[in-house]
């Protein structure tokens, strides 16, 4: 099936929402995040009449917008991951406990309006208690109880 020119960018907006949500999904904030964007740049891009609609400018601008993309925001992305960087340290706030700890102390936590994974480090907490984050890694929050 081939699919007309004139829906080329239509295309790579689905691609490139699909990549976006996936990577979201998955909370790996890395990937497919650069990849969508570059896939919604070229979409973009081929609105615009900025590029042809040939497959060697659509390629070329993908891979391109990728690139720029993961440069530009490589960096900020990572202090989100490590907790440092243009990012509020969230070390010290207080998470509400939403799904209960298991016996390895991994459960959920409702931060600044967000459902984040947590691991209790130290006290005892239930559902609805109050923890304080203690430290980040990676998406998860270390916390400590009461």
């Amino acid at each position: 099936m081939d699919i007309s020119p004139e829906y080329y960018s239509l295309v790579w907006y689905i691609v490139g929402v699909a990549l976006i949500i996936t990577d979201i999904a998955a909370f790996s904030l890395m990937g497919l995040l650069f990849t969508g964007l570059g896939a919604l740049t070229t979409g973009l891009l081929l609105d615009l009449n900025i590029i042809n609609d040939g497959w060697m400018p659509q390629t070329i601008a993908f891979l391109g917008a990728t690139a720029l993309w993961a440069l530009v925001l490589w960096n900020w992305l990572k202090g989100l991951r490590t907790g440092k960087g243009n990012v509020k340290n969230v070390v010290g706030d207080i998470a509400v406990v939403e799904k209960a700890f298991d016996k390895n102390g991994k459960g959920t936590v409702r931060w600044s309006g967000t459902t984040m994974k947590a691991l209790l480090i130290e006290g005892k907490a239930t559902a609805g208690d109050e923890v304080e984050v203690i430290e980040i890694k990676g998406t998860t929050l270390k916390v400590k109880g009461k």
